[in-house]
Order: structure tokens, then C-alpha cells, then sequence
């Protein structure tokens, strides 16, 4: 623009050349500057938050009951950890940055425009009402897609870890047909949903691309008419036809990176999902028994209507050796569960040296086994 109207006013083109170099070359370094700061904080922003959730889920599982790991898979707490911890990390603060980026840019040149001429300054926001409103049709076509994806990829992490961790005995009774064939389908599973997605996507993505160029083609369009009928000079059409090539590119690619939005959402959910899981009674107080005497007092206890335990009583003195013997099934390692208290009775109580054991507070015995 600058430049433009030194060559339009047919004055010494030496000041106009010279003012655009300082234009440029501030920019360049205020938008190398900006560009670094922004990928710093985004790379920090992504790294703590999956880290400190992962602590958080931590923190939380070691409060669960022993027996939610019995009847759910360490293949999705491990996904979840693992995988979707990185999808937290990684894609979801490019995402949020690049869509965020998009929209404030758009907003800015749109802003810009209205204060030069607000007939294409209407005209740039009709285009981008438009864009938007595309943009939330393709996040409620990908919307069950994307809840699918995480799906998969958390049970072909479980499957992958099933594999490795079973490795040995698949070589033993020659599973290798049978356990790289599930293996194999949940990785199918993957690269269908994920191709899927693609396609959904896709078309919504080319929309969003005519929108804006016709929202271009447009502008440029009125800014010869208005330049004709002399209600807009030669330096503002010229500059408000170029603008009309930048306008929306930036906000193209955060339409197009908005397309994960719900996989992020999900990917929250997931984690939120283990964090609002039931918790023991940790809240119990700092206690230390008089004697290590351990007593059961008809005691039941059942994995969802199957009675495992049933009205047991036991007395086991400290300083001795109890055997619990009997056939497998029969309960011998639930019975120990419930002693160390991987699990709370259903009925009855388990105390040690004559208390509750839930009157006991875990963390801070945790805490002092630990020191």
C-alpha cells in the first residue's frame, strides 16, 4: 500500500521503497519473535498439562479399589496415559493454537478493512459467518467419528500390550495365528476409522475453500465496480483486492485443524472418565495400633453378584504364620485382598489391632512406608 501510493501520487519512489524495507524488516523480527515465544509456550503449555494430568491420574489409581483393575483393562489405563496424554500434549495445543490463530488474524484484517471501507468490510464478515457455519456442521459430522477413533486407538494399544506382555506363552501353545489375528484387526480397525474421518472431513474442508474464494473473487469484484463508479480511489482498491488474497488464509487452516477439536474433547473425556472414578475412604486418621493382631468378623464380600465371600471369620495373632488353604477359586487371594485392603468388605469388618481398618489413613501410611 505504501508503495502504491508513491506510485500513484508519480513521487520520489526512494522514500516509499525505503519506508516498506523498515515495514518488513519489523515485521520479520516481530513475527520471528512472536513465533518463537508462541511455539515455547506452546510446547511448555502441551508437555505440563499431559504431564500433570498423568501425575493426577496417578495419584488417583492408587486410591481405587484393587478390584476395578480385575474387571477393566491396563490396556486403557495405559492408552489413556500413553496415547492419549500425547494427543493432549501434542495436537491439542497446536490445535487450540492454530485455530485460535486463524480466527484473531481473520478478525484483525477484517477489522482493518471495516476502518478503510465498510462495504467490503461487510462483505469479509458475510464470508466468514458463512465459513463458520460450515465449520459447525463438519464438527457434528465428525462428532461420533471422532469418539470412534479414540475407541480404536485405545483398544489397539491394549491389544499391542496384551501381545507383548503374553509373548511367551503365544510361543509356548503356538497362539501367534490367534493373537497377531486380533492384533492385526484392531490395527485394521484404526486405519479404517482414521480413513473414514478423512472423508468425512474432506468435502467440509473443500466447502470452506469456496467460501473463501468466492468471498475473494467477490471483494475483488466490488472493488473495480466501486473504483469505476468513483466511489473508492485507485490506492484502496488496489489494496483492498490484495487483502482479499491473505484474508482468509489463516483461517483456513483453522478450519481445517478445528477438525480434531472433538478429538481432543474426547480425549479430555477419557482422562476425566478415570479422575471420576469412586475412590476408597482414604480420609481415615493417622493411628498407630497397639498390637498387629489382624480379625475378620463375618466378613462377605462379591465381584458383581457373584459371593466370593461368604460370613468369614478369622483371627490371626501377630508374630504367627497363618496358612490359607483350598482349592483355586475358592477365594484365597480375594480373602487376602480384603485383609490388606485392595478391596472394602461388603459386610462385616476387617480391623488390625482391634480397628477398622477404614478408620486408617492410607495416604499418610503410605506416605511414612515410603520415607
Amino acid at each position: 500500500m505504501y508503495i502504491l501510493m508513491g506510485l500513484i501520487e508519480e513521487k520520489s519512489m526512494e522514500k516509499y521503497i525505503f519506508g516498506s524495507l523498515v515495514i518488513m524488516i519489523i515485521a520479520i523480527v516481530v513475527d520471528v519473535i512472536c513465533k518463537r515465544i508462541s511455539s515455547v509456550l506452546q510446547t511448555e503449555g502441551g508437555y505440563n498439562a499431559s504431564a500433570f494430568m498423568r501425575i493426577k491420574i496417578a495419584e488417583h489409581l492408587r486410591y481405587l479399589p484393587m478390584g476395578y483393575f480385575n474387571s477393566n483393562s491396563i490396556g486403557e489405563i495405559a492408552s489413556v496415559t500413553t496415547n492419549t496424554m500425547e494427543v493432549l500434549g501434542d495436537v491439542a495445543s497446536r490445535v487450540v493454537m492454530l485455530t485460535m490463530q486463524g480466527i484473531l488474524e481473520t478478525a484483525m484484517i477484517v477489522f482493518m478493512i471495516l476502518i478503510f471501507d465498510v462495504r467490503i468490510g461487510l462483505i469479509s464478515v458475510v464470508g466468514v459467518i458463512v465459513f463458520f457455519i460450515i465449520n459447525s456442521m463438519m464438527q457434528k459430522a465428525g462428532k461420533k467419528d471422532s469418539e470412534q477413533k479414540v475407541k480404536c486407538d485405545t483398544e489397539l494399544v491394549n491389544q499391542i500390550m496384551e501381545y507383548v506382555q503374553g509373548i511367551s506363552e503365544v510361543k509356548s501353545y503356538n497362539l501367534l495365528g490367534k493373537q497377531a489375528k486380533r492384533l492385526n484387526d484392531a490395527n485394521d480397525a484404526c486405519a479404517k476409522i482414521n480413513t473414514k474421518m478423512k472423508l468425512v472431513f474432506v468435502p467440509y474442508h473443500f466447502l470452506q475453500g469456496i467460501v473463501t474464494k468466492i468471498t475473494g473473487t467477490i471483494i475483488i469484484i466490488c472493488c473495480a465496480a466501486f473504483y469505476i463508479n468513483g466511489t473508492m480511489n485507485s490506492v484502496y482498491a488496489i489494496g483492498m483486492s490484495i487483502s482479499a488474497f491473505i484474508l482468509y488464509s489463516s483461517l483456513e487452516t483453522a478450519g481445517n485443524y478445528s477438525s480434531l477439536l472433538h478429538v481432543v474433547s474426547v480425549c479430555v473425556d477419557k482422562a476425566n472418565d478415570i479422575l471420576a472414578l469412586n475412590t476408597m475412604d482414604i480420609e481415615g486418621r493417622e493411628i498407630e495400633p497397639k498390637s498387629h493382631d489382624i480379625q475378620l468378623d463375618h466378613v462377605s464380600f462379591s465381584y458383581d453378584k457373584r459371593k466370593i465371600i461368604d460370613d468369614v471369620s478369622l483371627s490371626i495373632p501377630e508374630k504367627t504364620t497363618t496358612a490359607i488353604v483350598g482349592p483355586s477359586g475358592g477365594g484365597k487371594s480375594t480373602l487376602c485382598n480384603l485383609i490388606a485392603r485392595f478391596w472394602d468388605v461388603d459386610e462385616g469388618e476387617v480391623s488390625l489391632g482391634g480397628i477398622n481398618v477404614k478408620d486408617y489413613n492410607l495416604k499418610i501410611k503410605f506416605i511414612k512406608r515410603r520415607s
